[in-house]
């Protein structure tokens, strides 16, 4: 019996520590081989209450040189969110395989004072042949 690893879903998470006080995009993780990112998560460790502060995630490929724009594989919008509650990103189904090499970043987007302090952001993924099945 042998193992395929297309076959087997695996994750990528990314902890960002400290609010860096504006709009911010980073690349965090590149793809090995051509493969397909399945869904999306983030947490955060503190509580957003109002609905004038807001706080907008998204997940995108930025091509395989890591300088293009981003382009949107799974986002999310709060104005609400407990502390210590995950949430799921909504994904763009088009835009869920990706090349090999492609680097994935995140962009964080904060209006008022809806601000992240300590932010985990998960990705699970497929690589090789099953991903874009």
């Amino acid at each position: 019996m042998s193992l395929n690893l297309g076959n087997i879903p695996m994750s990528q998470v990314i902890t960002l520590e400290a609010d860096p006080v504006g709009d911010v995009t980073a690349n965090f993780f590149r793809f090995p081989a051509e493969g397909r990112v399945l869904a999306a998560y983030a947490v955060n460790d503190a509580a957003i209450a109002a609905t004038t502060n807001t706080l907008a995630v998204q997940i995108g490929s930025r091509s395989t040189t890591g300088t293009h724009a981003l382009t949107t594989i799974a986002s999310m919008e709060v104005a609400t969110w407990a502390a210590d509650t995950p949430k799921t990103l909504t994904m763009v189904a088009a835009n869920q395989d990706v090349a090999s090499g492609t680097w994935i970043a995140y962009f964080r987007d904060e209006a008022g004072t809806g601000n992240h302090t300590r932010m985990s952001i998960q990705i699970d993924y497929m690589l090789g042949t099953g991903a874009t099945k």
